[in-house]
């Protein structure tokens, strides 16, 4: 039975350790190629190592982004340039954080759940911050099941993830081939000539 995490919203099989589909495919290089396959058994081998055996642990956390504006001036409403800064970012202590490289102002940095700093340079930052996955499991696209042969992919958590097309019905193929004849029809008539 599948367990409801962000990165992975899709059912997982009954006899898999409940934390296998972190070992899905995961990409060999900073492309996202897929280059590591793992068999059932080593799935679950490692799934148990890491979640049982050493106690790691994955929460919850629904991926989200918001916008922090930072503002540093010399104004009595802006953060004094010198003097530290901090924001706490809900979240970043148990999940994914990521922040564009050059956002945040000189001197200012992300280190672990926080945005912290001494701002050396006045004006207004806008900064983007993404809490949660950073990627989610796309699977395989033909429908089959997933397995060394059958990969699926992980891909940007702000990629909508694509499923396989539903089987045609009997009415579904019934009607294609209604225009398929028709478009048949069409065609024989424009290249006879007369």
């Amino acid at each position: 039975m599948g367990i409801p995490h962000p990165a992975f919203p899709h059912d997982w099989p009954e006899d898999m350790h409940p934390m296998g589909w972190i070992f899905l495919h995961p990409p060999s290089d900073v492309n996202g190629s897929p280059g590591i396959g793992f068999e059932k058994d080593q799935i679950n081998g490692l799934a148990k190592f890491v979640f049982d055996d050493l106690g790691a642990k994955l929460h919850v956390v629904e991926p989200r982004t918001y916008q922090l504006a930072i503002s540093v001036g010399i104004t009595g409403d802006d953060h004094p340039i010198g003097q530290l800064y901090e924001h706490i970012v809900d979240g970043a202590d148990r999940t994914a954080v990521k922040i564009a490289s050059g956002s945040l102002p000189p001197g200012v940095k992300l280190v672990g759940d926080r945005i912290v700093g001494t701002p050396m340079q006045s004006g207004i930052w806008l900064v983007d911050i993404h809490v949660g996955p950073l990627v989610h499991y796309q699977p395989p696209l033909n429908g089959g099941p997933l397995g060394t042969y059958n990969r699926g992919r992980w891909v940007s958590i702000n990629t909508e993830l694509e499923y396989p097309d539903p089987e045609l019905t009997k009415e579904m193929r019934d009607a294609l081939r209604a225009k398929l004849d028709e478009l048949d029809a069409r065609e024989s008539e424009e290249g006879e000539t007369p």
